[in-house]
């Protein structure tokens, strides 16, 4: 899909309606949103046209970004000269059902790609049992979700039989998506919904016993429930959401730790980490963690030198967020007693109780 010029002549009225219509479909299919990395505010869209023409797969081979004023392509895999170039068009993480469902309003065609040949076979389209497991006291609940996305169920299909399970399974998708705004359908956004609201579409996938905290809505739910938090001052709750993401969810999401997602979360740790560590109003909090073994200042410090070793590879130093990040690193190592090797040293032996922490976060309870 290449951008083109349009000499617009409205002759007539049908003229001018598709005419208009051909311009708005060229827009959708060949925009590319600008974000800037630092802030996640949208910039516009933009055009350009040897990007435009790379093709989609769900199973891409380049990632592109905006890093002000350019966009780059990152290589997510190695490519032989040959190889066509591909990108994604939608979030790939989210089932097979979604995928073709955004791609066939949004694009207009049906993804062929050899990961969509094969169908809702991978790890993103399964659930942690058969749907007909459902808990007994989550059937009622399920049935009257049937009823609240009737038109919307296909977009939402999860293989599965008898087929009444298979309806319910994929109401409670179709409402989980519904309250995380990450679709084709349901574009509230990530404002959008209430912290009620993502508390209970977590708790109806989780709680269903269906749905890990890999597999989507959940981890976009996972992070409107953090930006909530740190909407609202809770530091600490949004930094424990953030550590069960960064171990839990972005490995099996974005294997590639250079993965711009990735990076990006990765500086939102490090400074929610850092005023965990400084702001007085969460000192109690810092103690109390030093006491059970986890020092939060060896942590900051791991966060900042895993943007360190990713950066180069992702956004690259001498982009915007890579200046803001390179100059922060400078002013941190600089105030640091030790060397790097014995700051590598000291991360190493943190990261398992790191690790461990954030697994055993239980989001519902908090």
């Amino acid at each position: 899909m290449q951008s083109i010029l349009f000499q617009c002549e409205f002759t007539t009225e049908a003229n001018a309606t598709k005419t208009t219509s051909l311009i708005v479909f060229q827009v959708n299919c060949n925009t590319i949103s600008l974000t800037s990395a630092l802030d996640d505010i949208s910039l516009g869209l933009g055009f350009d046209n040897i990007v435009c023409s790379a093709n989609h797969s769900c199973e891409p081979n380049l990632v592109v970004f905006f890093n002000q004023p350019q966009l780059v392509l990152r290589a997510l895999k190695p490519i032989r000269k040959g190889d066509e170039l591909f990108i994604k068009y939608v979030d790939t993480t989210n089932p097979f059902s979604v995928r073709q469902a955004e791609l066939s309003k949004q694009y207009l065609f049906s993804c062929r790609c050899p990961k969509c040949r094969k169908g809702a076979t991978h790890a993103e389209d399964l659930l942690l049992k058969p749907a007909d497991e459902l808990k007994p006291e989550f059937v009622t609940v399920a049935d009257n979700l049937v009823k609240r996305h009737e038109k919307q169920l296909p977009n939402f299909f999860i293989p599965a039989t008898p087929a009444e399970a298979q309806r319910r399974v994929s109401a409670i998708q179709a409402e989980a998506f519904a309250v995380s705004g990450t679709t084709f359908d349901y574009q509230k956004g990530n404002s959008g919904a209430s912290l009620d609201e993502v508390k209970d579409a977590l708790k109806l996938c989780l709680n269903s016993g269906m749905w890990s905290y890999t597999r989507q809505p959940v981890p976009h739910l996972l992070r409107q429930l953090l930006v909530h938090y740190m909407s609202t001052g809770e530091v600490y709750r949004a930094w424990r959401i953030g550590a069960k993401k960064h171990f839990e969810c972005a490995p099996v999401l974005f294997p590639q730790s250079f993965y711009p997602d990735r990076v990006i979360d990765c500086w939102m740790m490090a400074n929610v980490t850092k005023s965990l560590c400084d702001n007085p109003a969460t000192r109690e909090i810092y103690v109390e963690t030093k006491k059970g073994g986890l020092d939060l200042q060896i942590v900051f410090l791991g966060f900042m030198l895993e943007l360190y070793d990713n950066m180069g590879k992702s956004y690259g130093w001498e982009s915007p967020f890579g200046r803001v990040v390179g100059a922060a690193y400078k002013q941190v190592m600089s105030s640091v007693p030790h060397s790097e090797e014995k700051i590598r040293e000291d991360v190493k032996a943190t990261w398992p109780k790191l690790e461990a922490v954030a697994k055993s976060v239980d989001v519902l309870m908090m």
